[in-house]
């Protein structure tokens, strides 16, 4: 009766995951879960999935400075005056230090890596509490693992600290208006009709020094209070109990990613794991509200399908109608507590390295961040990384460099940790730099590649390389910043329109000096 008429070797193996998740294990003299799993979010629940669901952010693509060239531009940053409240930056540049490079690091497999740390486990359970308290000293220490629903900010005695990567990530909608005076002037500039100006609204994820009704996850507070960060008050808490079941698949990734490394016959099999290591984590955050349903009928079926209340959209081909609609019951099961947990580690990875490694090694005046986008991060240096680390702090700089960089004493050390997970590499660094936005930069340098070509790092969302490669320069990203004025770029391609399929070319908005996702400052460059 159990088993009702679920085919036995699927209801088997079923229970036989529960007892495994069942197991217990004595430590510290209590009883804690040998094997904690991943659970479902039931119907009981499943307000628990709508507000993880709502949490969910993707990766983060900011600009922190828009223009650095080596011996030509000097580090200077915005500093917060607290007796003004108000932000500012060395107009002079004569405090600064004069940049010698730009350099871009990436993270191994950052998704895949944050998939082997900490989930949540178990069966979660949504509680309405006032008690920050308790669950902010149990944060704190550790007893507490789970989400927690909270209004916090950071003090304004710390706005010097956060100044150049805000702490705090969130995905919000807003008005153009509120990016600042001159990037205000930049959207009339380029609208053409000054007297109308329309700014539009979006939603668009960006980071800040306060939120409100905001999802994170105990790790991440945690690291959040210990670097200065308050809490004003707690709504919600999501128990969870921490475990790491995909630790093995983790490690099974990159182990067979090593072996095409080291044999290229394997290649290929490396190539396929690397496939299903980033596509493991995106598949746990699909939106399976939007799935349609697709039939194909005749005209006669068409007229009766029409007026259906799940109807959506139809194509037609020829004799035979395409008909999309509406699923009429979706099943939301999906462990979406999986992706809300990798994104929200993701991010506590890149400001571990950016508070706890760059500028906790590095003085302010020796570097500064220009642009991140998810797992990577362009810095401007004034020297080679190792050479600018303090003085008293090299010792334990290189006591704890296995945990930010790939390890360089042996040949194999530094083939094994070049695929592990969440480790740093330098991937490309140049002599010059120009951010206008959002994946849409322009990094140039000295080295070659096998042709002769020299190595440019090149961003450009939303413009064909091959189509516009007379905009795709450092002097034509550099006009655009300094003048303001956008150029045009020209896509080309294929589209089936009215049964055929057709070429199409199009002249778009290509560069654009319009950034929003923070407040431009009068030169253009510097951005709080």
């Amino acid at each position: 009766k159990h088993r009702n008429d679920e085919l036995f070797p699927k209801f088997y193996r079923k229970k036989a995951l529960l007892r495994f998740a069942q197991e217990e294990e004595i430590c510290d003299g209590k009883k804690i879960l040998k094997h904690p799993m991943i659970y479902l979010i039931d119907e009981q629940n499943k307000e628990v999935f709508y507000e993880l669901k709502k949490s969910i952010t993707g990766g983060a693509s900011l600009v922190f400075h828009r223009y650095h060239e080596a011996d030509k531009t000097k580090i200077t940053r915005i500093h917060y005056d607290t007796s003004k409240k108000d932000w500012d930056y060395d107009k002079t540049g004569k405090t600064g230090k004069t940049v010698k490079k730009i350099v871009g690091f990436d993270a191994n497999a950052l998704y895949l890596g944050c998939s082997g740390g900490d989930m949540l486990c178990g069966k979660l359970v949504l509680e309405e509490t006032s008690d920050d308290k308790k669950y902010i000293s149990d944060t704190l220490s550790g007893e507490f693992f789970g989400m927690l629903k909270v209004q916090l900010h950071v003090p304004e005695d710390k706005y010097e600290y956060f100044s150049q990567m805000c702490p705090i990530f969130k995905n919000i909608e807003y008005s153009q208006e509120e990016a600042g005076e001159y990037m205000k002037n930049i959207i009339k500039q380029n609208q053409g009709n000054p007297d109308k100006v329309k700014y539009t609204k979006s939603r668009k994820l960006i980071c800040s020094l306060k939120a409100d009704n905001f999802w994170i996850k105990s790790t991440s507070l945690k690291w959040l209070l210990e670097h200065g960060c308050k809490v004003d008050k707690l709504y919600a808490v999501i128990k969870a109990t921490p475990g790491r079941p995909f630790k093995g698949f983790m490690d099974k990734v990159s182990d067979e990613r090593r072996k095409g490394d080291i044999d290229k016959k394997y290649a290929t099999i490396a190539d396929m794991w690397k496939t299903v290591g980033n596509s493991a984590v995106g598949r746990t955050a699909m939106n399976k509200s939007k799935h349609r349903n697709v039939k194909y009928c005749t005209e006669m079926e068409f007229n009766r399908l029409k007026y259906d209340y799940f109807y959506y959209d139809a194509n037609v081909y020829n004799d035979v109608y395409e008909v999309i609609s509406t699923k009429k019951k979706v099943k939301q099961n999906m462990p979406i507590q999986v992706a809300c947990s990798v994104y929200d580690d993701s991010k506590k990875r890149m400001l571990e390295f950016c508070y706890d490694c760059v500028d906790k090694y590095l003085d302010r005046s020796d570097y500064q961040y220009m642009e991140m986008d998810t797992d990577s991060a362009y810095i401007a240096l004034t020297g080679d990384f190792e050479e600018l680390v303090k003085p008293e702090l090299k010792e334990d700089f290189y006591k704890n460099y296995h945990k930010w960089f790939p390890r360089k004493d042996t040949a194999e050390n530094a083939a094994y940790d070049k695929r592990t997970p969440c480790l740093l590499k330098i991937e490309w660094q140049g002599f010059g730099m120009v951010v206008l936005g959002s994946k849409m930069f322009f990094g140039i340098s000295d080295e070659k590649d096998k042709d002769g070509n020299i190595i440019v790092k090149c961003s450009c969302k939303g413009i064909q390389h091959k189509n516009n490669s007379r905009i795709l320069n450092f002097e034509e990203y550099k006009r655009v910043l300094d003048s303001g004025n956008s150029n045009t770029c020209t896509n080309k391609g294929f589209r089936f329109i009215n049964k055929e399929i057709v070429t199409y070319e199009v002249n778009k908005i290509g560069l654009s000096n319009v950034y929003v996702k923070g407040v431009v400052m009068k030169d253009g460059w510097h951005i709080r």
